[in-house]
């Protein structure tokens, strides 16, 4: 599965806790991706105290609820 490469194992939130997740740049922010042959970007951001994250930009018109990001059930604050 080519989209794996970008989700975070629980391994790697455990080392991102510690400060040891040495290759974040890898996991964070924006990535192309393609799912089932369906083009996209995977996007991840650390905000532990946000009430609510959303990907906003020319594609959606700059619409703020079309492209929210949700928390991870772990606390992560990712």
């Amino acid at each position: 599965m080519v989209w794996a490469f970008f989700l975070f194992t629980d391994e790697e939130i455990i080392l991102f806790a510690k400060g040891k997740l040495f290759y974040g740049h890898e996991k964070f922010g924006s990535h192309f991706i393609n799912v089932e042959n369906t083009n996209g970007f995977n996007f991840s951001v650390w905000a532990p105290n946000a009430a609510a994250v959303c990907v906003i930009g020319e594609f959606n018109g700059w619409k703020k609820n079309l492209h929210p990001l949700y928390v991870r059930l772990d606390k992560s604050g990712i």
